[in-house]
């Protein structure tokens, strides 16, 4: 889902509805990596478009006067996931059955909410009753990390930084430990102090001129196949800096399953001038490198350089980390 528009005035069901701008960038899913560029001991990267939307089918579709109700069948090595999306007038229910072999060490599964920047501007949750500005800059103290585990280093870098620029004192492709794959990687867990002492996972809210959302996210069911590792716990990252490898707001992502860095090549196989981390400035006709959207620089597709200016960010992205604890790292190096 790519576009999400709230009605002020409750005509979005009528024949000729009246509906606010796109709040959402779009929905995001990940395995193993929450970003392109990175290592782990496994699997690398995984994302919603090429690798999950990319192996599935659809299961099927059914449309009442109450509801309309959409599955997909598959998600790359997960052959017998089926995901049904239930809209309603005013809820879209979500529901996931995930058929899925044993997720490896290090990080596990995400899945969330990307949202357009100035769109929204407000995040709430339980803890955060009086709501945090939604601006594009960390509001987790800790949890939100880039973890270098190889055999040049052991190093952790907490708060802002953007993908492309490598961690002070390595090279952040040198990432092999005893002859196998280190770890390399942004890692996520939630912060206590922002969504509450046991990461519990909680209703929230993204609020702004243009509607709200509100979002609550429930485990039905375990099965005794995954006691084994995974924890639900909460997802939350508010960074324009953090290019995540998939959407088009602050700014688009230009090179699909790669870091933006190189030429630029839009998925449709049109190869952009200049690199993929630079933009057109026509104040001055020369390019220059993109920078971290912030509120003060207004609705992104109005800026005249053109939206590629910003990078793909996360704005007020939130939703489920599905983790694998802390004490399963050690086993590939065993």
């Amino acid at each position: 889902m790519t576009q999400l528009r709230i009605s002020p005035n409750d005509t979005g069901l009528s024949a000729h509805p009246k509906l606010g701008p796109d709040i959402v960038d779009q929905w995001k899913a990940r395995a193993f990596q929450q970003r392109p560029g990175g290592t782990t001991p496994c699997c690398g990267y995984e994302e919603e478009v090429n690798n999950w939307g990319g192996s599935s089918i659809l299961f099927g579709e059914r449309i009442g006067p109450v509801r309309a109700i959409r599955a997909a069948w598959g998600a790359d090595s997960s052959t017998n996931n089926i995901k049904t999306e239930v809209f309603y007038r005013d809820v879209i229910s979500f529901q996931d059955n995930l058929r899925v072999h044993v997720i490896p060490p290090f990080d596990g599964i995400y899945q969330q909410w990307d949202y357009n920047a100035g769109k929204i501007t407000t995040y709430y949750n339980p803890v955060q009753s009086k709501g945090v500005p939604i601006d594009g800059k960390t509001d987790e103290a800790v949890g939100n990390s880039y973890l270098h585990l190889a055999q040049d280093r052991v190093e952790v870098q907490d708060g802002d930084h953007h993908v492309v620029v490598p961690l002070a004192g390595g090279d952040p492709n040198s990432c092999s430990f005893g002859g196998q794959d280190g770890i390399c990687n942004d890692v996520d867990f939630p912060d206590p102090t922002f969504s509450g002492p046991a990461g519990t996972l909680n209703w929230e809210e993204h609020a702004g001129p243009y509607g709200s959302v509100v979002t609550r996210y429930s485990v039905r069911q375990h099965t005794a196949g995954d006691a084994y590792s995974l924890l639900a716990v909460p997802y939350y990252r508010d960074d324009s800096c953090f290019d995540d490898g998939t959407g088009s707001d602050p700014g688009p992502h230009l090179r699909g399953r790669s870091i933006d860095r190189g030429a630029a090549r839009a998925d449709h196989n049109e190869t952009w001038q200049g690199d993929a981390s630079t933009y057109l400035d026509p104040a001055t006709g020369t390019y220059k490198p993109r920078v971290c959207w912030k509120p003060s620089d207004g609705d992104p597709s109005l800026d005249p350089a053109g939206a590629r200016k910003y990078w793909q960010g996360d704005i007020g992205t939130s939703g489920l980390h599905l983790d694998v604890p802390l004490v399963l790292i050690a086993r590939p190096f065993a």
